[in-house]
């Protein structure tokens, strides 16, 4: 009997000195797992170019996410876009590719100023440092297209 009380007691002093939950460590990673918002949502394709500091032209309106068979698809527009703003929207297009290569991006050509039946379009694949922390795993494809007919910008960015 002895014995079974000195077990019992020896049980409850190890469940005791076991803790009272997660460390402050276990805590921390549980929050910034809930802080990654999925691609396949607006908010997190937008924290996610956020987190590669791509600003989205005034000009681009929110379209859709899709799902790609190598990732998520958001795509903005602008409507009612003359030669002009075209022109602005496409060195705009440039810069942010540009600032991802000053940073460290790897640019592969798919289509570069393609005309085809009144519109001009471009295609990059960026693949990102090694180093990098984004929510993506090898990089994003970068895509824009002005329809001077339909005057419309189409912007859209692609993660795997």
């Amino acid at each position: 009997m002895k014995k079974i009380g000195l077990i019992m007691l020896l049980l409850a002093f190890i469940a005791s000195s076991c803790g009272d939950g997660p460390s402050k460590k276990e805590e921390t990673k549980e929050t910034k797992k809930e802080k990654r918002i999925s691609k396949s949502t607006q908010e997190g394709m937008m924290q996610l170019l956020d987190e590669c500091n791509i600003k989205v032209h005034s000009s681009l309106e929110f379209s859709e996410v899709t799902r790609k068979s190598d990732g998520y698809k958001i795509t903005f527009i602008a409507n009612e876009v003359d030669e002009a703003k075209g022109e602005e929207l496409a060195l705009w297009f440039d810069g942010e590719v540009e600032k991802l290569l000053s940073k460290g991006w790897k640019k592969s050509v798919i289509a570069e100023n393609s005309k085809m039946g009144g519109m001009l379009m471009n295609e990059f694949a960026l693949i990102k440092p090694r180093d990098l922390k984004v929510n993506t795993t090898y990089g994003l494809t970068f895509f824009s297209s002005f329809d001077k007919e339909e005057k419309t910008f189409k912007f859209s960015v692609t993660a795997d």
